[in-house]
């Protein structure tokens, strides 16, 4: 699946809400971004998702252990 398709509502949000805020730039991801990104997944309650994009990719596996990754990489 395409990074985009079929994602759940509260994942457009979480990418909304990720890609609304400064810190969040692809050129500086940091730890400070992998909490903030981890919060706002648990937040939401996404726990298996696969690939998606907000400017850059994310895996984001279970018990939300957030993995950045470029290009997306999909099974």
């Amino acid at each position: 699946m395409a990074a985009g398709e079929g994602a759940p509502i509260a994942l457009r949000q979480l990418q909304t809400r990720v890609a609304s805020r400064p810190h969040f730039s692809t050129r500086h991801l940091n730890s400070r971004w992998v909490f903030l990104a981890r919060n706002e997944a648990r937040a939401l309650r996404l726990h298996n998702l696969r690939c998606w994009e907000i400017g850059f990719s994310v895996v984001l596996h279970e018990r939300l252990k957030l993995i950045v990754r470029s290009p997306c990489e999909t099974p």
